[in-house]
């Protein structure tokens, strides 16, 4: 058979000997013949475990809406226009609003502004305030949760009268969820607080990623559940969320009591990503999808981390994703030359580090399996990852040949980026 992987723009390609059992894991294909605008009033409507939009914010003073500063890609041309309308006919100005755009360490400028569509002219764009963790000075410290994380929000969030907090839902590799309460903790927290909350990804007894830290996992995954109580020492009013398919349409909207409404995003999200195969694989294919999702190698792991979990001990990943932008994660170079995983694990218990988190990662799956990248990473770097290089599709193959003469069974994920491969 003929093997097509995306490849940053383009497609990398060799022919395939596919074994007895060979399976391609992929998404469900959803799609609605809704309108997007539809979906979202009909979230804001029918609202889960609460009254309907209007009951929640009519007689309300002030407003604060929390967007994600990747808005665009969630649907926020769609959802923001319809929130902004309904609460002007409410009695609201733009002057009572204020749009706080949510980003780990510093909200990124993606154009929120244009998002808020043509139906708020004649009242004025909300004011738009861009969140950064390192600034001090407006943060708020409101409690300390049971894991002992200090929390320190922006003051905003206490501010207002009413807090809305809009964006989507996707499995994220070690908080389970994003979305959500990772929306206000740690997307709206202080520098401290991101810090303190990222550690709890190690396992506090073992040089080891903590096992629970995964895409689609809840109970006992410490960052979820730290992120949680974080959320519930604040009063946030509604949520609205909406539901993507693989081809990133919206097709789907879940508003509501914040916590009720996510865990029916979260089911929703599964139905699509997740994806149960019977046994581990000897052998496992893997894009990370093309770019963006291969830009660099901080976000392709992101389809690394998912792959491994369906391989077997000893098995073998190839990963093709070009990384044209390198590594992704500042200082990660430094991080790998420290060789001793539990000296790694030591350095990052007194004073964490993403990078070095990502090191720890990435040296715990080279442990797993052998993986041999496809990639324009320089070769230096790819040895340090404690991965095999392979500059073409084909040559790859060729080695993983020669490692497992007898391969009986092979997943391929063509987009590995939003695949979540679980045991049944």
């Amino acid at each position: 058979m003929k093997l097509n992987l995306k490849y940053g723009r383009g497609m990398v390609q060799a022919d395939f000997r596919a074994p007895r059992r060979f399976a391609e894991l992929k998404p469900k294909f959803i799609a609605t013949l809704q309108k997007p605008e539809n979906l979202v009033s009909q979230a804001l409507a029918h609202p889960i475990g609460c009254h309907d939009f209007d009951y929640v914010f009519r007689g309300a003073s002030s407003v604060l809406i929390v967007v994600p500063d990747e808005a665009q890609r969630v649907g926020g041309g769609v959802f923001l226009p319809i929130v902004l309308e309904r609460l002007y006919r409410l009695g609201l100005s733009s002057r009572d609003i204020t749009i706080l755009v949510a980003g780990v360490w510093g909200a990124r400028r993606n154009g929120i502004p244009q998002l808020l569509g043509a139906r708020s002219s004649g009242h004025g764009h909300p004011r738009i305030v861009y969140h950064d963790a390192r600034d001090a000075k407006s943060m708020e410290y409101i409690g300390r949760t049971r894991r002992n994380t200090p929390i320190f929000v922006n003051r905003l969030l206490l501010d207002f009268d009413r807090v809305l907090v809009c964006g989507g839902v996707n499995h994220h590799p070690f908080a389970g969820y994003d979305g959500g309460p990772s929306l206000v903790v740690p997307d709206c927290a202080g520098a401290e607080t991101i810090t303190r909350l990222s550690a709890l990804t190690l396992d506090p007894f073992s040089p080891r990623l903590h096992p629970h830290c995964r895409g689609g996992v809840i109970e006992g995954n410490p960052l979820q559940e730290d992120m949680r109580e974080a959320f519930r020492f604040l009063t946030i009013d509604f949520l609205l969320h909406t539901i993507l398919n693989d081809c990133n349409q919206v097709i789907g909207a879940v508003g509501g009591e914040p916590l009720q409404a996510y865990a029916a995003c979260c089911h929703r999200i599964d139905d699509i990503y997740r994806v149960p195969v019977a046994q581990l694989a000897d052998l496992v294919l893997v894009s990370g999808g093309g770019y963006p999702h291969d830009r660099d190698y901080d976000t392709a792991h992101r389809a690394l981390h998912h792959a491994i979990q369906a391989v077997r001990p000893g098995g073998v990943v190839i990963l093709a994703a070009q990384c044209l932008e390198g590594a992704g994660a500042a200082q990660l170079a430094t991080w790998l030359n420290e060789k001793d995983l539990s000296r790694l694990h030591e350095q990052l218990q007194r004073q964490y580090h993403p990078a070095g988190a990502l090191a720890m990662a990435t040296r715990q799956k080279a442990g797993h399996a052998r993986i041999i990248f496809i990639s324009n990473l320089d070769s230096a770097l790819v040895t340090a990852l404690g991965f095999h290089s392979a500059p073409t599709l084909s040559e790859a193959l060729q080695l993983a040949y020669a490692w497992l003469p007898n391969i009986d069974n092979c997943y391929l994920l063509p987009n590995g980026s939003n695949t979540i491969p679980f045991l049944v």
